[in-house]
This record gives structure tokens, C-alpha cells and sequence, in this order.
């Protein structure tokens, strides 16, 4: 089950083998034409194009925030730095108390095919400290191919040697290797965010080496949506401090394998890849839909633990997991987990296994394991990894079904079919529209963007039925979300006036099947 670690960089950029090295921050920078100013923080600098960018850059030490007024857009080689192999676009190398102010704008690169263009990031922060990165949108364009592991790609945000680095309501699309890659830097969050379509690994933080004394620190992922990252969704390898991973969204990572075994096919693997870390609380996550579509054993893990030594005080506690051809938890070969691990509360709904590890067996070590609630739930959930994004509008027996499948309820009519996107889009609404049951009815549902399910609590989340896609998608339509009057049943449907009853919301768009 084990793979190929990603722990070095080096040549000014990350690259993947065997031997950690670190990236001096003069690797990653950008042009020096216009000098760096000393003066007091006291001023916005505005972004409103490639040039303006590039001046905010140059002079950031003299002001506090950097703020973005405008889409940006970027080509080839101008969309790197002037550094060695090519640095970041907006270069915080350095920097302290700084802001990066988004204001909901898209930064688009599209990057060049070859290296080393495609390897550089759009944001480098490294040794820089007390940096907030916020509402901005980066695109790095999925025409252009992904990285190899072996390419030397780094991440779209780059964060080497940094500390009190604060990432909030920052979606990243396309990245070609990670979107979020953190070296040795500590005290770093996450929230609010999205990671999508990543070619690589989704957010990996760690060290590579594994020793403490250089170890990233103290790492916060919460309330973010973590989908379709070619392998692995989130990888703390070398983490230590206190670390949570928790209320995200994570589906449909790991799948597709890259890193191969002896005999040349990929390694399956986890959603979620803790080999090495101590003090990790993973709470809360809704984690979903695991099949590995290249892989000698389409197996994926909700979480794959310990490949690397043992972990210390890790707690799984209160998640969601459900469809996965996998098992929910399972340890790697040589893998240890000490007495101080809770697994405690789960949900797991259609794995083909709960606990599982190399050797076959189904415990893990000595943790302490329980009142987690295991099996299938009505309508199925059992649908062994694979999944499409598509709801199916059925009627039955006086109620309306906002269905996985067409087939789900054997008599209902089916009366309308609304294809999703299977991760979130580029200039589409990044929340996934959740299924959810009223008083947990399964003749009684609605979609939500909210997996609390308005009021009717965490226990009646069947489970994400997709996407937007964006507008500009072609045959997208708007779809909306309906009520009967004078009843608690719900509907989707094209028609803005819901076919004559309650008017909800806008759910988003999607192509009529």
C-alpha cells in the first residue's frame, strides 16, 4: 500500500525522489528591476494588472496590503517569476505582516506545456511570517497537463521555511502538482477554501526528513472542500504540534495512481495520507466517493495511516465517510499507532471495509476504537467507489426524490436529469450541493448547501450529489430549488418559477441528461 514519497526540492523548484533538500528562498523570486523600498506599512498597494502586480511585488515592504481590484490573466513564461527555473508570480518571499487581498477575483494562468514554466507558483511565501492570503481565485488552466512526479513542480502556493501563514477563502483550481505545498513552516491555516482537480497531491505539508527539529508545525485545514486531486486529497508527512483537519469536504481524491510499484502499476492509497505526524485531530469531515481508476487495486482509503513509523495521539472522531471501493481506516505496511488513538463516533456507509491493514487484519494496533456506526444506509449507499454526479428528479407516492441513480426507488417516475460537475468549477459556485432527509425519511429529502442539513443535523446527510458547472458550460442551464405549498416536499427544476409553487433558491447550473 505504500508509495513513493514526494519529499524533495530542489534547483528552485520541488522535486520528487528519495532525498529531502531544502529550497533557499532566493530560488523563488521574481524581477528585481524595480527595487525593494524600506518604509513604514502604512498603504494599500491596488492591483489591477500584470504590471501593477508586478510593482505591488517589487515594493511590497512598503505596504500592508496588497489588494486586487480586477481579473488577472497570464501566459507562458509571464506567469512565472524571473528566479532560478523559474519563480512565483507574487513573490512574498520574506515578507512580514503582510496581506494579500483577493476581493473575490480570479488570477487565470495559463502556463506553458513544458518546463520549467509550468513549475512555477503563483504565490511563494517562503520564510516569510505573519501573511494573510485571502478571497482570491487561481486557475491554473486544465487544458495544460499535469506534472509528473518526477517534474519538479512545486506548489501553486508555495510555503517553505514560513510561519503565522493565514490562507482563508481562497479557492485553487487545475494546480499541476499540489495547490498547497508546506516545507518545514509552522502555524500555518487553512479555511474557507477549495482545492480542485490538483495534479498531484491537494494539500501535502511535512518535511520529508521527519525529525522534529525541522518538521512543519501546528497545521489547521478546516471547513474547506478538498476533490479530484489525482492522489492524495490532504499528506502530513512530518507533522508535528497540534494539527486538525477538520469540517472539509473530501471526495473523489487518489483517482488516479502515480507513484508505481516494482512491478510498473500504481499504487492505490488514501483520500487522506498520514505517514508520519503526532498530535493530529481529524473531526468532522464529510469523506466520500473513493475509486482508483488506474491502480492494480482500484482500492481508496478514507484515511491511510502510519507508513513511516508510528503515530502518536492521533483522533478520528465524528466524520462521514461513505462510497469507497477501500477500507474507511488502514494502517500501512510497518505501520504503528499508539495507545493514545481514538477512533470513535464514525459514520461509514458502503466501504467494503472499515479497519484494515496490510497483513490483512482488521485492528490498528492498540487505539482505542468505538461507537462508530457501520453499514449501508437506505436509499444505498453501497456503490463500491464509482459515483456520477447527476441528480435525478424521481416522483413517488405523492413525494419527489432528488436521486444518485435513476433506479433508486423501483416504481417512481422519473421526471427530470441534472448533470453536475464532479468537482468544483471555475467561475461556478465551489459549494457541493448536499443530499439531505427530513426527519430522516428517505421519502422526504432536499439538497442543501448546507451538510448540517438546516436543523435536521449531521445524521441525515446522505450525501454530496455534485456540483455547479459554469455558466458559461455548454448547455447549462439554471436549476433551482422548489417546495410544494402547503408541504415539506421538495423539488429541482429548471423552471425559475418552480412550476408554480415555492421558489427557494438558485442551486447553481447544470446540463439537462
Amino acid at each position: 500500500m505504500r508509495k513513493l514519497k514526494w519529499v524533495s526540492c530542489t534547483c528552485g523548484v520541488l522535486a520528487f525522489g528519495l532525498n529531502a533538500t531544502a529550497v533557499l528562498a532566493t530560488d523563488l523570486t521574481v524581477s528585481t528591476a524595480a527595487p525593494m523600498v524600506s518604509a513604514p506599512q502604512t498603504t494599500i498597494c491596488t492591483i489591477s494588472d500584470l504590471p501593477s502586480l508586478a510593482n505591488c511585488v517589487n515594493n511590497r515592504s512598503s505596504y500592508q496590503t496588497l489588494q486586487v481590484t480586477a481579473n488577472l490573466s497570464c501566459s507562458g513564461q509571464s506567469c512565472c517569476g524571473s528566479g532560478s527555473g523559474g519563480g512565483a508570480l507574487i513573490n512574498l518571499d520574506g515578507s512580514s505582516g503582510i496581506s494579500l487581498s483577493g476581493n473575490g477575483f480570479t488570477l487565470t494562468r495559463h502556463l506553458s506545456a513544458s518546463l520549467p514554466a509550468k513549475a512555477c507558483p503563483a504565490i511563494s511565501a517562503a520564510s516569510a511570517s505573519q501573511v494573510s492570503i485571502s478571497n482570491l481565485n487561481i486557475d491554473d488552466d486544465s487544458t495544460i497537463p499535469a506534472c509528473g512526479v518526477s517534474d519538479g513542480c512545486t506548489g501553486s502556493i508555495y510555503l517553505n521555511g514560513a510561519n503565522g501563514i493565514t490562507i482563508s477563502g481562497v479557492a485553487i483550481y487545475n494546480a499541476k502538482a499540489s495547490a498547497v505545498y508546506a516545507w518545514s513552516s509552522n502555524n500555518v491555516s487553512i479555511d474557507q477554501s477549495t482545492v480542485s482537480n490538483t495534479g498531484i497531491i491537494g494539500i501535502y505539508v511535512g518535511d520529508g526528513t521527519y525529525s522534529p527539529a525541522t518538521a512543519s508545525n501546528n497545521i489547521s485545514i478546516t471547513n474547506s472542500t478538498i476533490a479530484y486531486s489525482q492522489t492524495n486529497g490532504i499528506a502530513l508527512q512530518g507533522v508535528y504540534g497540534t494539527t486538525r483537519i477538520e469540517n472539509n469536504n473530501i471526495e473523489g481524491n487518489h483517482h488516479h495512481g502515480l507513484w508505481l510499484q516494482p512491478n510498473g502499476l500504481p499504487y492505490d492509497g488514501g483520500q487522506i495520507y498520514i505517514p508520519n505526524a503526532s498530535d493530529v485531530a481529524v473531526d468532522n469531515n464529510v469523506i466520500a466517493d473513493g475509486y482508483c481508476d488506474n491502480c492494480q487495486n482500484p482500492m481508496v482509503m478514507g484515511l491511510e495511516l502510519a507508513g513511516e513509523g508510528t503515530l502518536n495521539s492521533l483522533n478520528i472522531y465524528e466524520n462521514y465517510m461513505y462510497n469507497s471501493y477501500g477500507s474507511a481506516l488502514f494502517l500501512d505496511s510497518g505501520g504503528q499507532i499508539d495507545s493514545s488513538t481514538l477512533v470513535w463516533s464514525n459514520v461509514v456507509r458502503g466501504f467494503t471495509d472499515f479497519l484494515l491493514n496490510d497483513s490483512g487484519g482488521t485492528t490498528l494496533s492498540s487505539a482505542t476504537i468505538g461507537n462508530n456506526s457501520v453499514g449501508d444506509s437506505i436509499p444505498t449507499l453501497n456503490l463500491e467507489g464509482t459515483w456520477a454526479h447527476t441528480i435525478y428528479r424521481l416522483s413517488y407516492s405523492g413525494f419527489h426524490e432528488e436521486a444518485d441513480t435513476s433506479t433508486e426507488r423501483p416504481g417512481a417516475t422519473l421526471e427530470g436529469t441534472f448533470v453536475l460537475a464532479n468537482y468544483p468549477m471555475p467561475g461556478a459556485n465551489p459549494s457541493p450541493i448536499f443530499r439531505c432527509f427530513v426527519n430522516d425519511s428517505t421519502t422526504n429529502d432536499f439538497p442543501s448547501f448546507d451538510r448540517a442539513c438546516e436543523g435536521q443535523g449531521f445524521q441525515n446527510l446522505h450525501s454530496i450529489l455534485g456540483y455547479s458547472v459554469a455558466p458559461t458550460q455548454p448547455g447549462a442551464q439554471p436549476f433551482y430549488r422548489c417546495a410544494v405549498i402547503g408541504s415539506s416536499d421538495h423539488f429541482v427544476s429548471w423552471d425559475s418559477h418552480c412550476e408554480g409553487q415555492n421558489v427557494e433558491s438558485l442551486l447553481g447550473y447544470a446540463v439537462p441528461g
